[in-house]
């Protein structure tokens, strides 16, 4: 998907801040996902696909995501904050 390309509204996340908690809601879902014995519904734009396709998909996807994050010590090093090692 091009970037920009706005996402459905059903689909947007709401901000939330506590990192554990996150943390613990993504592992969850990742066991929930592999754990899941039948079909996957058809993707929202891809449509159906094969087992295989999903978990490459979902690889993808989550590394998009997780390469917006920013240890703590490197966001306030970029704020000028105080840093811990």
């Amino acid at each position: 998907m091009p970037a920009g390309v706005p996402i459905p509204g059903d689909y947007a996340p709401e901000p939330r801040g506590d990192a554990a908690a996150c943390a613990a809601r993504l592992r969850s879902a990742i066991r929930t996902f592999t754990e899941h014995p039948g079909a996957y519904h058809p993707h929202p734009f891809f449509g159906r696909m094969p087992r295989n396709a999903w978990h490459r998909w979902h690889l993808i996807h989550m590394s998009h995501h997780l390469s917006f994050l920013v240890p703590a010590s490197n966001a306030a090093r970029s704020r000028g904050g105080p840093t811990t090692p």
